[in-house]
């Protein structure tokens, strides 16, 4: 895992390293200062990274000649990070890129040629198509590590395996005819899969590391299970914003709950016996107060210091079932888990499934109720000349509370909001919970892209 943190020292300038190899195995290295008009690398979590890179060349030639020379079987190497003293560009995570397709524009400018690339291991994985068997009784997680094994997969990080041990073996054999590794693995191993927990499991490409495991195998405190360790920790506000920060947003969903279990909040109803209007405000801290109690003529007034309310109207029978009802609601909504993006500048410091804490601090200096401990589940590197910002998609179980090692409790989000897997896949792994009780050669040939 990066060893590189977000701290206020990224305000500098940026490096990018950027190596093509072609189909006779020739490598160009590609002067980014001149030629680099963008690129982005997207990591999901059940897949594996992809990218784009678009270059551009005012007086077309380079590019040309580049263009013709790719071939079918070419590939890309992107490195890149901020210059920082000590730090030397080496020490950031290299992306290995199989070519898919590309594509040429001849403008009255010059010539623009955008390359797609996706993970070099998946691509290889995709187009050799395989024939495997397995008999019922074999461990999930050993046909993994042979298939691995077999594809000269990366399956350790900082000396940890990549792929978890499954605790229940094949109920059934299992076959594929010139099927892919990686849609064998999808389709026949993936939804069989769980820990000694019953939890399903996921399985992508991240940093030149095959990885199949349940979603906190990599990252949870091993001495306290019940624990994760956190990623990177963003503190914002309406008036930081632009800074490390560039933004912070909920879906429309999770900001509805949100408030509802936040501050200013009003529940409302209707006594069915004496027909008295009854409602209960949250305080500052989004705690329901107590009951009060209206005549059926007398309406809510509400003074201009309070500001805005969410109203929501409860059915009740009288006030003991009122207030027992909005004290379940209230602890329902701040628990719930919801999606939100986070857009910083530029990091390396954060990988899929890590977590990361996110205040967002009010104008009273308060810490806001959409702040929390969200998991990652997607990550977006968006690179212009002198320009890096990372986008996180982010998933919340809870608020979790963060200790003073830095740590926040372990939550456990709806998989209705965090995964979206179909109801066959979901009714395959509630069946096993019951039964469970690169560096690489870069070439013969190395050129210089004239700079």
């Amino acid at each position: 895992m990066s060893s590189v943190k977000n701290t206020s020292d990224s305000y500098n300038a940026l490096l990018v390293q950027l190596q093509i190899t072609t189909s006779d195995g020739s490598v160009f290295e590609v002067p980014a200062h001149q030629y680099l008009r963008s690129f982005s690398i997207e990591e999901k979590d059940g897949a594996a990274w992809t990218g784009s890179v678009v270059l551009f060349d005012r007086a077309g030639e380079t590019l040309e000649e580049l263009f013709v020379l790719l071939g079918k079987d070419r590939s890309i190497k992107v490195q890149w990070g901020w210059d920082r003293p000590g730090v030397s560009l080496s020490s950031y995570p290299l992306y290995f890129g199989g070519i898919g397709t590309y594509e040429n524009q001849f403008t009255e400018d010059g010539v623009e040629v955008t390359l797609n690339a996706i993970a070099k291991e998946a691509l290889d994985a995709v187009l050799d198509k395989k024939d495997r068997s397995y008999p019922a009784g074999a461990v999930i997680s050993d046909i993994v590590a042979e298939i691995a094994a077999d594809r000269g997969w990366v399956t350790e990080v900082d000396g940890k395996t990549t792929i978890e041990p499954t605790a229940v073996p094949l109920t059934e054999p299992i076959s594929a005819h010139n099927d892919s590794d990686l849609q064998f693995i999808s389709k026949h191993l993936v939804p069989h899969a769980v820990d000694q927990d019953g939890n399903g499991f996921d399985f992508y490409f991240a940093r030149g590391a095959f990885h199949f495991h349940s979603r906190d195998w990599m990252f949870k405190n091993e001495a306290e299970a019940s624990k994760v360790p956190i990623a990177a920790y963003y503190k914002c506000s309406r008036d930081s914003l632009g800074g490390e920060v560039i933004s912070f947003s909920p879906e429309d969903g999770a900001l509805a709950a949100a408030i509802n279990g936040g501050e200013n909040c009003l529940y409302v109803s209707v006594d069915a016996k004496s027909g008295a209007k009854l409602q209960i405000k949250t305080d500052k801290s989004g705690v329901p107060g107590a009951v009060t109690t209206l005549h059926p003529d007398e309406g809510r007034v509400t003074s201009l210091g309070e500001g805005n309310f969410a109203t929501i109207p409860i059915s009740a029978v009288d006030a003991d079932d009122f207030e027992a009802q909005v004290k379940r609601r209230h602890s329902r909504l701040r628990s719930s888990a919801y999606k939100a993006t986070l857009e910083v500048r530029g990091t390396h410091a954060v990988e899929i499934l890590q977590f990361v804490r996110v205040d967002y601090i009010t104008h009273s200096g308060k810490v806001h109720y959409l702040s929390g401990v969200f998991q990652v589940f997607g990550i977006e590197h968006s690179v212009s000349p002198g320009e890096w910002t990372t986008t996180f998609s982010l998933a919340r179980g809870g608020v979790g509370a963060v200790s003073e090692q830095g740590e926040a409790e372990k939550v456990t989000a709806d998989k209705q909001v965090l995964a979206e897997t179909t109801d066959t896949t979901q009714g395959v792994r509630a069946e096993r919970k019951s039964k469970a009780g690169q560096s690489s050669d870069y070439g013969r040939t190395r050129k210089r892209i004239r700079s």
